[in-house]
């Protein structure tokens, strides 16, 4: 599987090396250190073999990146493609969920003390629930019409709570996207989805693909550099 990594995995050749080594390092970014003698192939296979460690590993980086909210309180305001969530204080006895014109509005009573771990993982729930619906509209729609403006044949397409990639697109060429596109520009997010669209036809990261990305996608080399400036760890 060939996806859009919130890491940035890099190949590099060493004549010391007697192993292939990998290492991650402190915004995500992977090093893969590869001896004289071993192939880009048996590389990549000891990439993929070992991609649940270095999804852990990066997941831990961007954790401790300082980038995401560090409690929420009344008053947090959580922007997302479709809506704004802001979390209330009510005079009443029990939370509730209230959508209005232009914001969701997570209804907490008055007393309660947000700091405890429950009423934290509670708001940070509602916000990935509406990333999640918001994905599930959006993002679906917008991969079909990429791919039908672009002409290219894909399998199914789907959304998860993924946080380690932005997407990915499978042997069987079925996509699936983080829900966490919802806080992107709409330019990155069809950065995104352009990036797996591609991977339909180039299943690695060769200069092929990149030279096939930019013809999907004129300017996808800048949007590329872009991309490093957001992470998926936000809440």
């Amino acid at each position: 599987m060939r996806g859009l990594n919130v890491m940035e995995i890099q190949y590099k050749s060493s004549a010391k090396a007697k192993n292939i080594r990998i290492t991650v390092k402190g915004r995500g970014e992977v090093t893969v250190t590869v001896p004289k003698g071993i192939s880009s192939k048996q590389a990549e296979a000891f990439v993929q073999k070992n991609m649940n460690w270095i999804e852990a590993k990066v997941a831990e980086a961007n954790e401790k990146k300082g980038d995401k909210i560090s409690e929420y309180g009344f008053g947090t305001e959580f922007k997302t493609k479709l809506t704004k969530i802001r979390v209330i204080e009510t005079d009443g006895l029990n939370a509730f969920l209230k959508q209005h014109k232009d914001f969701l509005g997570i209804y907490i009573p008055e007393e309660t003390d947000l700091s405890k771990p429950e009423w934290q993982e509670l708001i940070k729930n509602q916000i990935e629930n509406q990333l999640r619906r918001e994905a599930k509209y959006y993002l679906l729609k917008r991969t079909r019409e990429l791919a039908s403006q672009k002409d290219i044949a894909i399998g199914k397409v789907s959304v998860r709570s993924s946080k380690s990639r932005w997407g990915s697109c499978s042997h069987k060429n079925d996509i699936s996207l983080s829900i966490y596109l919802m806080t992107l520009p709409d330019e990155l997010i069809d950065y995104v989805i352009c990036h797996e669209l591609a991977h339909v036809k180039e299943k690695n990261h060769s200069k092929a693909f990149w030279n096939h990305l930019e013809m999907l996608l004129p300017g996808a080399g800048k949007l590329d550099k872009e991309m490093k400036k957001y992470t998926t760890s936000v809440l």
